[in-house]
């Protein structure tokens, strides 16, 4: 339905940018001295243009004139992107998977492997979808470097390649030289990049999404992911997720949050009453995301039913999706986890913020205009993404942004 949507925005008419009605039959409508191109870079746009490329100024010997006299007569490319923006999916989404990395997942194996194999199918994800990979154990509030006191030290956790950290090349093979054999042995594929594109492969030629999934299977201690992703999106201000993007993450466990019984819990005192404690809702990890995102989401796929050995009293992953509009599947059952996924794509990427993701950073956005003309506007932080002013509207409709890009250049000099 979306292709359908976007293909109608793509033939629409003349806008303020003085727009000609598509006249080649390829789709495209040509505009001053702007070109189509295939060219989207890393955005959310479903069209482009941009300036062809301008030949050199001829001398009177028939020699090119140097590259600054280019310069000087054209000093940046101009690029105009068009956006479908509304309530349908953004095509840039960051997918965070938190995986329970404990040995109770043996319980779950099975469904848990065939799930993250049924993920590397072709068209799972959406086009512009990037993954990363973190784990569920808590680390101590007063030293985020080391697990939280709950946490038994005989399973090395902080050791782990996704302890409050992305899970990635360095740190797996990291964690291969020092951690202990019994749980060291069972990375045997190397890593990637800490985001990755679905269909990534490490140097072995093999999928990054399943060298990253790879789990330890650590001793039974506590699998407090909502407290891990609080305690991750709390530990720096560096961005975490793509300006613009749809930002989804989703839970892999065979417990929920904090993957401790209602008796241990008790027992283990203040130290268990704090991370009880420590435990956010969605609106509290919401507010945690402080880069311009399209939307944020949290889905889980957990247990409806005990099925491991696990021991827990509140669905509380199911809980923050449910707050959040997320969509939530059984581990106990799920072995195919396309479906969810695609549920994900459909429902949990749509648009919550005016937010566009630009293909490239703007040194200079020149104007924004819809199809009744000029739109008012507003720059964020990143260079990459402005905010529309007016809210999202009601239904989708087409945008269309003049800038010209320069890598590093602030956003927003109109």
């Amino acid at each position: 339905m979306l292709a359908v949507i976007l293909a109608s925005l793509v033939g629409c008419g003349a806008s303020d940018y003085g727009l000609a009605p598509d006249r080649t039959g390829d789709g495209h409508a040509p505009m001053d001295d702007l070109l189509p191109t295939d060219d989207l870079g890393d955005g959310a746009a479903f069209a482009a243009w941009k300036s062809p490329a301008t030949p050199l100024p001829v001398t009177t010997a028939g020699a090119q004139a140097p590259h600054a006299t280019l310069s000087a007569a054209r000093p940046a490319t101009v690029r105009v992107e068009a956006f479908g923006v509304g309530p349908a999916p953004a095509p840039v989404a960051d997918f965070l998977f938190v995986i329970d990395d404990s040995v109770s997942m043996k319980e779950v194996m099975g469904p848990f492997s065939a799930g993250i194999a049924s993920l590397l199918q072709r068209g799972v994800f959406p086009s512009g979808s990037r993954l990363a990979v973190l784990n569920t154990t808590p680390g101590d509030p007063v030293e985020l470097s080391m697990p939280h006191p709950v946490v038994p030290p005989k399973g090395d956790d902080d050791l782990a390649p996704g302890f409050l950290a992305l899970v990635d090349g360095a740190r797996i093979a990291a964690y291969r030289a020092v951690a202990p054999k019994r749980y060291a042995r069972r990375y045997v594929l190397d890593g990637c990049d800490a985001w990755f594109a679905p269909g990534a492969q490490n140097a072995q030629g093999l999928p990054c999404l399943l060298a990253h999934t790879q789990i330890p299977l650590l001793p039974a201690r506590a699998e407090a992911g909502l407290v891990a992703l609080r305690q991750w999106l709390e530990a720096s201000d560096a961005p975490h997720f793509r300006a613009g993007a749809s930002v989804n993450v989703v839970y892999i466990s065979d417990t929920h949050d904090p993957g401790l019984s209602p008796e241990r819990i008790a027992e283990l005192g203040p130290d268990g009453q704090g991370l009880v404690a420590a435990r956010p809702d969605f609106a509290t990890l919401r507010a945690l995301v402080s880069e311009p995102v399209a939307a944020f989401r949290v889905h889980a796929i957990a247990p409806a039913t005990h099925c491991s050995d696990e021991r827990w009293a509140e669905p509380t992953y199911f809980d923050v999706v449910a707050e959040g509009g997320g969509v939530a599947a059984d581990i106990c059952v799920t072995r195919d986890y396309a479906p969810v996924i695609g549920a994900i794509a459909q429902a949990g990427s749509v648009r919550q913020e005016p937010v566009l993701r630009l293909g490239y950073p703007a040194a200079r956005v020149e104007g924004v205009a819809d199809e009744d003309g000029p739109v008012a506007w507003s720059p964020t932080d990143d260079p990459q993404a402005i905010v529309l002013d007016g809210g999202l509207p009601a239904s989708v409709r087409q945008f269309r942004v003049r800038y010209r890009p320069g890598a590093g250049a602030a956003a927003g000099v109109r």
